[in-house]
């Protein structure tokens, strides 16, 4: 009868219902159309995704359809609407970004991009050639520095300061030479964007000067075994400071050491062995090779077993071969050794014996289970040396054996397993391999199985000196039985009965089920020894739970299964205004709760399946009535087809504008006309509402307007009007109405204005009046006090500054005057003056001349304008400025301001630059291309003559007519170079600025 159906595409469905009557036979049938929307997907992008905190984002939303959208920024921001701000990223971290929307059709979607913004720090690397060495060291720098997103935020800069003083920018800098000592190395890195980071590198160069490596030994001959004594004798140029120096020894015979001054014995091998010493100071290490530098004595004792472990023999005495693999010195020694063989026992062998080929070597028999150090001593009469050494035999026996605690049991019930073992000498360890992939190294060990089976478990024990053994025992693993319950429904309305069908079954060597335990909502249980079924009655929503639990006659308990019940039942519920406005849209709010379907009824026909219902109502208005009445009905569906119903009654306000008016003047002709304004008119609302009327907009149509209820107005100029009034209730609902050319007034009009002509720098303003009808006369009143009459347009220029507020006057041949006042008019003159001090006013050529600026105005000056005669050039501010003249002359300044009005003016004076000048007295003709010649500053000579004479005044070079400025090149007239010394010189000529001038003085020659 209530049928749920979910659509699982968009489209437009028709639902047909067919019902008839089961009594009368009688039958009819409705379509109703279903509308399923798409479910929106929102789309969305960002201009960076990667980068170094701040990380300042910008998302762009480009799902291409409207709705509400909310963003989720993953940490922790959020921001409701289409295009949100710029976002920042503050924290390093990986940032899942997710926009969910609600459609206009109220479906809602949400799209989520795991990760979708990286935000980490930079890493500023780098890497170097070489780290330490002699003196000098020369080191090559490169950088290897990460950044998060090297195409968007590239590094741009790169500092180093390689700790010696030197300091170097880019990339890969040029190779820093370092002399002796420890240096820090620091690089900082800046990106595009502003990211920085330092990476600091301690002790990251280390140089020292070249050692004079030494050493001394005692003794140089000695008995193996004993201890050598070394001693480091090495010089050094300089001082080397604490850690800086390390010592490294190498014995010849693979032993080593790092002391300064080590003690070492040779336990392998017997002769001479040559010794090295490296001593490195801070990276540059030398070394030093005494060839056979010391010499060793015999004898040595070595020997091996043939076995250190007898583990279960079949029989005692346990027989071991030992091979002597000794160093016993010269055939011609004479030699004794000794094997005590830990039992109590021991084999001597004399000199003859060891010199046969076996040797040493030797079987010894062991009567008795234990451990056993057996010891091989050596004698060396001839060079007075002896040693021993020692090796632990084991003669074993170890049985395992296992303990159980059952051995049968159900699935994941505990087993208790105990070592049961004998052994000889104390245990060392245990492990279970339990057969199911899982392990034990503890006695007792507990160990549950999980799947049904037989299983082999085995032991294998291990004492303390190695001998092993092993032991299976096998377990059979029982399968608990299978509940299962068959409820008849899952889903249901309030009230319902629902019964439960017992399926439980046995499993794979599972025996006989004995019992079937039930528990209920209610917390009641019942226990059944049959599967019989079982029902429970369900009075109240909610979502409920059934259990049942089946044992079998071993004791396996099955696991607890499961049944769900949901009973549901919504609820109703919706918020609207109790009052709406006529043809506007209202919005139900859908409160309701359980409900997955809508149905929303107006006035008893269904309008909407919307989750909210959008509507509006088109009543209209009668002086009968200023409202209408209508009832809106929400029933509400859950996914089980449960129902529930809400009625609610909604008012449409439906106010009439309305008024009443009177309109009184002095100036009317025989017909009751007005002849001349002013005309005074009383209004009177007579408007009705539903609610309370709380606003009134009323509009006289002469540019006046009120907001009373019962408002006057007074009509100063001729013309027709038309009124008219919108009221608003308290609800928001308007209307409005309109008298057309409900009132007329006769008399001169015009149109007046006054149009600014100039600017504030010069203010003049034109004065017009334009479309006369009934104008006998025209009068202006400037607002200074100055009247001009009989004139439709003038132009006037005010002759001070303040504020003028002009009145036009027309007049008809009936004696009606009317009178307009014009904007006022603001008049501000400007008055900017530009004015600088040249200090000095005269100096020589390369002097500075200082500007001190002073121009003043009334207004704010914007800019300065200099030209320098040599330069041109404009500040922003009132700066003091400073120009060199190169050559001599008189050079005109102009300083011109701008105010921010537009307003300018200039200012000129006059600067003089002498021709004093002074020239080099000392010359280097050596072809260095530095200091060559003998030349004038700038070139300040129209044209010169130059004599240059020596001591003896001897002419060595002259020059006439010359414009150069190289005077001398040092040479003589027929080309030879002069000698060092002192030359004399007079130049004569015209300058650039047409000033005669005379200058003579010595220069010096010097040569290599």
């Amino acid at each position: 009868q209530n049928p749920t159906h979910i659509y699982s595409t968009p489209g437009t469905f028709d639902v047909l219902l067919n019902s008839q009557n089961s009594s009368s036979g009688c039958a009819d049938s409705q379509t109703i159309p279903i509308t399923v929307h798409d479910l929106p997907t929102p789309t969305f992008t960002a201009d960076v995704n990667i980068g170094c905190a701040p990380l300042d984002v910008t998302f762009t939303n480009t799902s291409g359809f409207p709705g509400t959208f909310n963003w989720n920024f993953g940490d922790g921001g959020t921001f409701s609407g289409t295009t949100p701000p710029v976002h920042s990223y503050a924290a390093n971290g990986t940032y899942t970004v997710t926009l969910s929307v609600t459609d206009n059709n109220g479906c809602s979607g949400f799209t989520t991009a795991p990760g979708f913004i990286t935000v980490r720090p930079i890493e500023p690397l780098f890497s170097m050639d070489v780290s330490s060495g002699c003196d000098p060291l020369t080191v090559t720098f490169q950088d290897s520095s990460i950044v998060p997103n090297p195409v968007a935020d590239p590094i741009v800069s790169w500092d180093w300061d390689f700790g010696d003083g030197n300091t170097a920018s880019g990339s890969n800098p040029a190779p820093n030479i370092y002399n002796t000592g420890i240096y820090t190395v620091s690089l900082t890195i800046t990106t595009q964007n502003g990211c920085t980071a330092t990476i600091t590198g301690v002790d990251t160069v280390t140089v020292g000067t070249e050692p004079i490596v030494d050493w001394g030994v005692a003794p140089m001959t000695d008995c193996a075994k004993s201890n050598w004594d070394f001693t480091d004798l090495t010089t050094f140029i300089g001082t080397p400071g604490p850690g800086e120096v390390t010592w490294s020894w190498d014995f010849g015979d693979g032993g080593s050491s790092t002391d300064q001054n080590p003690t070492h014995q040779y336990p392998q091998d017997t002769g001479y062995f040559d010794v090295t010493l490296t001593v490195n100071w801070n990276g540059c290490a030398i070394s030093h090779t005494v060839p056979q530098a010391v010499y060793v004595l015999a004898p040595i004792s070595i020997f091996t077993p043939d076995a250190y472990l007898v583990c279960n023999p079949s029989s005692l005495p346990a027989s071991i071969y030992f091979q002597d693999m000794a160093i016993h010195g010269e055939l011609s020694d004479d030699l004794l050794m000794i094997w005590n063989w830990g039992d109590g026992t021991q084999t001597i062998l004399d000199d003859p014996e060891l010199d046969d080929p076996d040797k040493g070597s030797v079987s010894h028999d062991f009567n008795s289970y234990g451990s056993f150090v057996v010891e091989q001593v050596i004698y060396n009469y001839t060079t007075g040396c002896e040693d021993s050494t020692e090796q632990t035999i084991h003669i074993s026996q170890t049985v395992a054996d296992m303990l159980l605690s059952n051995d049968s049991a159900c699935v994941n019930s505990p087993i208790t397993f105990t070592g049961n073992e004998t052994s000889t000498h104390p245990m060392g360890t245990y492990e279970f391999d339990f057969d199911d992939g899982s392990a034990s190294t503890l006695t007792p060990s507990v160990h549950a199985y999980n799947t049904s089976g037989t299983y082999e478990v085995k032991l294998s024990v291990t004492n303390s000196v190695g001998c092993a053994d092993s032991v299976t025992v096998p377990i059979e693993v029982l399968a608990p039985p299978q509940a299962v319950i068959s409820p008849t429904v899952t889903v249901g309305c309030a009230p319902i009965t629902v019964t439960y069908d017992n399926a439980s079954t046995t499993v794979g060597n599972g025996v006989p089920i004995a019992s079937y335990d039930w528990g209920f909502p209610d917390m009641s249980t019942q226990t059944l020894s049959t599967n019989a079924s079982t029902t429970f009655d369900y009075d109240d929503e909610g979502v409920y739970t059934v259990t049942l639990v089946a044992t079998d006659e071993f004791g396996c308990v099955s696991p607890t299964t499961f049944a769900n019940m949901t009973i549901t039942k919504p609820t109703a519920s919706f918020t609207v205004d109790d009052v709406v406005c006529d043809l506007e849209n209202f919005i139900t709010n859908n409160t309701s709760i359980g409900a997955t379907n809508y149905q929303w009824f107006i006035d008893g026909t269904q309008e909407s399946i919307a989750v909210n219902y959008i509507g509006q109502f088109d009543d209209e208005p009668s002086p009968l009535y200023d409202h209408v009445e209508h009832t809106i009905e929400l029933i509400a569906t859950d996914q089980n087809g449960c129902k529930d119903t809400l009625i609610a009654t909604i008012v449409v306000s439906l106010p009439s504008a309305d008024f009443n008016y009177v309109h009184t003047g002095a100036n009317t002709n025989e017909q009751g006309e007005f002849t001349c304004p002013p005309v005074f008119t009383g209004l009177t609302d007579n408007s009705q509402s539903y609610g309370t009327v709380t606003n009134w907009d009323w509009d006289f149509g002469n540019g006046n307007s009120s907001t009373l209820q019962n408002p006057n107005n007074t009509y100063v100029f001729p013309g027709t009007y038309t009124a008219s009034l919108i009221i608003s209730d308290e609800f928001g609902c308007t209307d409005d109405t309109e008298f057309v050319d409900y009132l007329t007034i006769s008399g001169p009009e015009g149109t007046a204005q006054w149009i600014s002509t100039g600017s504030v720098c010069d203010p003049s303003f034109t004065f017009l009046v334009d479309n006369l009808s009934d104008v006998t006369n025209v009068e202006w009143q400037l607002g200074n006090g100055e009247v001009i009459s009989q004139s439709n347009q003038f132009d006037y220029t005010y002759s001070g500054e303040g504020i003028f507020t002009p009145v036009i006057t027309l007049s008809d041949s009936l004696g009606c005057d009317v009178s307009d006042t014009l904007v006022p008019i603001n008049v501000v003159f400007s008055n900017v003056n530009a004015f600088f001090t040249p200090i000095p006013e005269k100096a020589p050529m390369g002097a500075n001349f200082y500007f001190d600026e002073g121009s003043s105005s009334d207004a704010t000056i914007i800019s300065w304008n200099w030209n320098m005669s040599d330069t041109i050039f404009t500040e922003s501010a009132p700066n003091d400025v400073i120009n060199v003249f190169e050559l001599p002359g008189s050079y005109p300044v102009t300083l011109t301001v701008v105010d921010e009005n537009g307003c300018s003016d200039t200012y000129v004076d006059t600067v003089i630059v002498t021709a004093f000048f002074e020239l080099p007295n000392v010359i280097t003709d050596n072809d260095d291309d530095i200091n060559e010649f003998f030349t004038l500053p700038v070139p300040i000579f129209d044209t010169y003559d130059l004599i240059i004479l020596n001591r003896w005044g001897d002419i060595v070079s002259e020059v006439y007519g010359s414009s150069s400025v190289i005077l001398w090149d040092g040479t003589t007239m027929n080309g030879d170079r002069v000698n060092d010394g002192v030359y004399f010189y007079k130049i004569s000529g015209i300058m650039v600025n047409g000033e005669f001038i005379e200058k003579h003085g010595n220069v010096t020659v010097i040569r290599d």
